[in-house]
């Protein structure tokens, strides 16, 4: 540290002494640029975490409605006594007749993507799919084996396929 003579008696030291403790402008800027690097690189990582999350819950939801037609096509075909596929232009449905005479038709409705099921010949069609998910094709098959009438149903939701074989059980 240098020091200075008092001139008319003001110690001059203390404004020749050059302190270590602040930053240059050089640094401050290095500094920002480094720390805007590193929360855009954070941003990067947290986006691709929500939109893997996104895309996975979305995967789900197709699992889970798909599965959920697919249960209740194998139930009301179990609890049939007789199957028929009927294909339409503007729909494809089966009519299955259960053993107390009630008519359950379930049917795919091209208009809203959606399938639909109807317990009794006089009661409003309930979809079976939400809004969520979108049906892209559906094929109902006539099958027979060892005598049981059955059906074979292959369902495309989203791109994803589900396929269900069930016979009537006596």
């Amino acid at each position: 540290m240098l020091r200075c003579t008092p001139l008319l008696g003001i110690d001059m030291s203390i404004y020749t002494h050059t302190s270590a403790r602040g930053f240059t402008l050089v640094e401050a800027v290095m500094y920002i640029g480094l720390f805007s690097l590193l929360l855009s690189s954070s941003l990067v990582v947290v986006w691709q975490l929500v939109d893997g999350m996104q895309r996975d819950m979305q995967r789900l939801t197709i699992q889970e409605e798909g599965n959920f037609v697919m249960q209740k096509i194998h139930r009301s075909v179990i609890d049939s006594a007789s199957v028929a596929v009927l294909n339409e232009d503007f729909s494809h449905q089966i009519i299955l007749h259960t053993h107390a005479a009630q008519r359950i038709t379930v049917r795919f409705n091209m208009a809203s993507s959606s399938i639909e099921m109807q317990r009794g010949q006089l009661a409003p069609f309930v979809p079976l799919t939400t809004n969520a998910v979108r049906v892209n094709d559906v094929v109902f098959t006539e099958m027979l084996h060892a005598g049981a009438p059955g059906i074979r149903a292959t369902i495309t939701i989203e791109g994803e396929v589900f396929e269900v074989e069930e016979y009537v059980r006596d």
